[in-house]
């Protein structure tokens, strides 16, 4: 909105004229200095805050299907869709998934939208996700040394005790895995790179995941 028509609104609204009903999207313009303080302060009565689309994930869904139904095509949607659009992140909100939505809508072949008809920016992403998460091909030491940490983790957060790199570190000298802070902090991160467990400064200390609870229970059949 031009200066000259900010301070015009401004003037109305401080009138003693009837007020209109003004709706308006807020930016970044009072940041930028682009926008008034004062007209944007005038207007910002009821503040209404719409969440982004990467905040409620379970909408995409619902909003997916919403778009498709007015593509004028009877389309179904493999649910692998769904679970590969969830995993992007929709920087452009509502309107990119629309817009992804069209493109389905456009390349879909035999009525059934399947994971290749994603747009290839999304299918990009979520494959480059994938490889960054795939585990590299552990030696039979560093899968000993994963269990006893996870393990140690995991009871323990289940005891409400701190996880700290020392305490792994003194709880390892009574096994044949003797590792030292230095060690256990550089087998930290990599847990933590997978999304294994998550670090927390103070008392809380390390947490293991869903995903790290999953992986355990994997090197414990491996180690058997």
């Amino acid at each position: 909105m031009p200066a000259s028509v900010q301070a015009h609104l401004l003037k109305v609204l401080d009138s003693d004229t009837e007020k209109p009903r003004i709706i308006c999207a807020s930016a970044d313009g009072c940041a930028e200095h682009t926008f008034r303080q004062d007209l944007f302060y005038r207007l910002n009565i009821l503040t209404l805050t719409l969440p982004e689309l990467s905040e409620r994930k379970s909408d995409i869904p619902l909003l997916t299907q919403y778009f498709l139904s007015h593509s004028g095509q009877q389309l179904l949607i493999d649910p692998s869709v769904f679970s590969m659009l969830e995993q992007h992140t929709f920087e452009g909100n509502v309107r990119e998934l629309k817009n992804a939505a069209d493109y389905m809508a456009a390349v879909a072949n035999g009525g059934t939208i399947h994971p290749y008809d994603l747009p290839p920016y999304i299918r990009g992403t979520i494959d480059e996700k994938a490889s960054k998460k795939k585990a590299k091909l552990l030696t039979l030491m560093e899968k000993a040394e994963f269990l006893f940490i996870l393990e140690t983790i995991k009871a323990l957060n289940e005891k409400g005790e701190p996880a700290s790199r020392r305490i792994i570190s003194e709880h390892s000298k009574n096994t044949q895995t003797s590792l030292s802070p230095q060690q256990v902090r550089s087998r930290l991160d990599y847990l933590e790179k997978k999304d294994y467990v998550t670090k927390s400064r103070g008392r809380a200390g390390t947490k293991i995941t869903l995903e790290g609870l999953n992986f355990l229970e994997t090197l414990k059949n491996q180690m058997i």
